[in-house]
């Protein structure tokens, strides 16, 4: 079975990671769940009792994602990273920057 890493530990630029979950095949632990998770499972409103190391997704016990929820594809423009929202530059929005925080960044401050 793979370790959990960094993602099933902690939020990605304080927004989502991967549920820590295991998952069992033939009575041994295979993977890890790894649907979209936005925290740790909440003590007061346990929905699952099972093992949780880190990060939860909501079926799993974790926090109910945000409102709106949007899809960001990430790439290298040039020497800059993009961060775009749509199907393509023209059509979308997009954010540039050095590294790929600083494009993201750059497109939530022009997102409506």
């Amino acid at each position: 079975m793979a370790r959990c890493g960094k993602y099933h530990r902690e939020l990605v630029l304080g927004f989502a990671g991967r549920c820590s979950v295991p998952m069992w095949q033939g009575g041994v632990p295979a993977d890890f769940c790894d649907d979209p998770a936005f925290g740790r499972p909440e003590e007061r409103q346990r929905r699952y009792e099972g093992y949780v190391p880190g990060l939860a997704c909501y079926g799993h016990g974790g926090p109910s994602p945000p409102i709106k929820t949007v899809s960001i594809t990430l790439s290298l423009d040039g020497d800059q990273y993009c961060a775009l929202y749509g199907e393509n530059i023209q059509e979308g929005q997009a954010g540039f920057g050095d590294t790929p925080k600083q494009a993201i960044q750059d497109l939530i401050k022009i997102m409506p």
